[in-house]
């Protein structure tokens, strides 16, 4: 799980930012509090704010940070981030994660000069309820690494990480690190246990399609109104909807499933291409072709996964969740997620404009965050648990009334100004 992520120098945010997911002093809604040895870290965090005062730019940060930790590439992703920008290219950025695996605790993060895509430092340290933390390596700018009590020249090229070498035995220097299974397992849960997914991304690419996956999908798509009352593999004749496959690192290699955009597609028995579809209406004996599906129907079936798999940890981070989809569709999904008891550790982190989810009898004051540009375009993330707010307060109007700042400033012309 996330436990908390910090930030700096990075597109708007130029001073550190820092989202946490541990629990604030609230005591109401404890359900949504999971409790791992000694951390109370919470399901959700909701993030909200206006048009371009930098939600999506947190989002990318952490897009960003992790495939540079999954792919070790200097270039994967690099973009002027700066240009036009609140940040400084002659300073390093700042990415650091703490996080829980299998109930341990780590801190991981890294520096680096986006610019020359220059990693400037590295390290990851093991952290405890109530202990100091301890140190399993720090990569210092001179090339070396320090393993608690010996450092040793790190020579790699510049930009990539020393935590995606945790897995060869070249690296440790002729004998075996007693920490190196544990450095391993961190970079791997940026891989299994972290879901960033964008507007219009997927969270069905590593599903096998098989009966329990159906069945999934369709049960969370037949639950919001959409009209749809079953699903599966039709015979797919040419002119249907395109089989435009998708790429996908995630899907195993020999999996017998291909997706696509707008289809999702396995080859049947008799050798022929079959395409997973859905049926409208209990008369109804027609399949509908994904690519004639509403938007909104499409978003709510690649983003099922969350509330039908229970197979493994895992912490989605989803933009602009709610876009296409109707706001009573938004809280009953969020509510489905919070409420349902699962037996793996999930966590749900969205960016939205919905102010209907600001309702303190669905989520905690400490899950609710918000996103401000200052004057010269930085921007400050903070909590609702940075406020005193009782518990019978009506959040949602005192925020649309600009108490919690976080909303636009809308000035319209004079000649169409009566007052908003």
């Amino acid at each position: 799980m996330l436990i908390g992520f910090r930030c700096k120098n990075f597109r708007s945010f130029r001073d550190e930012q820092s989202l946490s997911m541990l629990a604030g002093p609230t005591k109401n809604l404890n359900d949504q509090v999971m409790n791992v040895n000694g951390f109370e870290i919470l399901k959700s965090a909701l993030i909200f704010g206006a048009n371009g005062a930098g939600k999506s730019n947190l989002f990318k940060a952490i897009r960003l940070s992790s495939q540079i930790i999954i792919k070790n590439r200097p270039d994967y992703g690099y973009h002027d981030v700066f240009q036009t920008m609140a940040c400084d290219r002659s300073e390093p950025t700042l990415f650091e994660y703490e996080i829980e695996i299998n109930g341990e605790f780590f801190r991981y993060g890294f520096e680096l000069m986006l610019d020359q895509k220059h990693v400037v430092g590295e390290w990851l340290y093991e952290i405890f309820p109530v202990a100091d933390e301890r140190p399993m390596f720090v990569r210092h700018s001179n090339n070396t690494v320090s393993f608690e009590d010996e450092i040793t020249p790190f020579e790699e090229i510049n930009g990539t990480l020393f935590i995606h070498n945790a897995r060869r035995k070249d690296w440790w220097f002729g004998h075996e690190n007693k920490n190196r299974e544990k450095i391993y397992r961190v970079q791997k849960w940026f891989w299994e246990s972290l879901a960033v997914i964008g507007p219009n991304a997927s969270l069905l690419w590593d599903l096998e399609m098989n009966e329990s996956d159906i069945e999934g999908i369709t049960d969370v798509v037949k639950c919001f109104d959409t009209g749809i009352v079953g699903s599966g593999f039709c015979t797919y004749a040419l002119g249907d909807e395109p089989v435009d496959i998708v790429d996908n690192p995630r899907v195993k290699k020999d999996s017998h499933v291909k997706k696509g955009n707008y289809g999702i597609f396995r080859q049947g028995e008799d050798g022929r291409l079959e395409a997973f579809r859905f049926k409208h209406g209990a008369a109804s004996e027609f399949y509908v072709n994904l690519n004639e599906e509403s938007d909104g129907t499409l978003r709510i079936m690649k983003l099922s996964p969350i509330l039908f798999r229970d197979d493994k940890d895992c912490t989605y981070i989803i933009d602009e969740f709610d876009r296409t989809l109707h706001p009573m569709v938004v809280r009953g999904f969020l509510k489905w997620f919070l409420k349902k008891q699962y037996s793996s550790h999930k966590q749900f982190i969205m960016t939205t404009h919905n102010a209907h989810l600001l309702d303190q009898e669905l989520i905690r004051r400490d899950e609710i965050w918000f996103v401000q540009k200052d004057e010269e375009g930085s921007t400050h993330l903070y909590s609702l648990d940075d406020y005193k707010v009782r518990f019978d307060k009506d959040i949602e109007k005192a925020y649309l009334e600009g108490h919690f700042r976080g909303i636009p400033d809308v000035i319209l012309p004079e000649d169409v100004d009566d007052g908003i």
